[in-house]
């Protein structure tokens, strides 16, 4: 509801009118609805017109008592706009946590701040739904990249153990944040660590692959030696954990240490 002259007598470049000038700047910060415009300025108007009717002539204590009815609404209606931007604060400030740790570009003297400055242009509720729209969209985005993370770090793992290499300065060579005994929520999810990751399972499923193919013709090798110098079955069970793996495809090698380059 805009405030105008026919509807508010008391504009007259009085006090009372400058307030209500202010009140509605704030009001259309904050986006309030013009019901409840309508509502406060009637109730707010009709304060102002008794103290004219008391005090007709434009007194100090007219103007104090001006002050005194319409400052309660103005408190009221600053402490509204304050947590409005407290919240866009809030809520931006996460949203650009967010996108820092997708790109890798985080900073955390910003984000660890507790602030962020609010464009005050426009603190509606339309405007704070549309912010909070983006934050849980960007937080389903980080929950599904932590668990693509996981997911690999997991494989990186499985891939170690068969191949008798060190996991742990494996996965830190790709992020710091990977160490296990560091938290979920502080993994890295950028898109940085998500290609390292890619590429280091990658290399290391190549690595099996080669690695099986070597085993199985040095295990040949083994068994065509045995069978021509007609070797016991007890020497040969002493070679049991390679001869094993003789036709096993690459997913189905799976014990620790079954593929360690020691053992070829």
């Amino acid at each position: 509801m805009a405030v105008t002259d026919s509807q508010n007598p008391l504009i007259d470049g009085n006090t009372c009118g400058s307030f209500l000038q202010k009140l509605q700047g704030i009001w259309d910060e904050v986006g309030e609805s013009d019901e409840e415009q309508d509502k406060m300025l009637l109730q707010i108007e009709q304060e102002c017109l008794n103290v004219y009717k008391r005090k007709p002539d434009k007194t100090l204590g007219t103007i104090k008592e001006q002050l005194a009815a319409i400052a309660p609404t103005m408190e009221q209606l600053w402490q509204q706009k304050e947590e409005r931007i407290k919240e866009f604060s809030d809520v931006e400030l996460q949203i650009q946590k967010i996108c820092g740790e997708i790109t890798g570009d985080l900073n955390p003297d910003q984000t660890e701040s507790g602030s962020f400055a609010v464009d005050e242009s426009d603190l509606s509720m339309k405007k704070l739904d549309e912010y909070q729209s983006q934050l849980l969209e960007l937080q389903r985005e980080k929950s599904e990249r932590l668990h693509k993370v996981l997911d690999y770090v997991s494989t990186v793992h499985n891939l170690c153990v068969v191949l008798g290499m060190d996991f742990f300065s494996t996965v830190i060579e790709v992020h710091p944040s990977l160490n296990e005994s560091i938290g979920v929520n502080s993994k890295s999810i950028s898109n940085g660590t998500l290609t390292k990751l890619a590429k280091t399972v990658s290399t290391l499923k190549e690595d099996k692959k080669q690695r099986l193919h070597k085993l199985q013709e040095l295990a040949s090798q083994l068994i065509d030696m045995w069978n021509l110098m007609d070797t016991p079955i007890e020497e040969r069970r002493l070679f049991d954990h390679v001869t094993c793996n003789i036709s096993a495809s690459v997913d189905e090698v799976t014990v620790p240490g079954a593929l360690a380059l020691d053992l070829i």
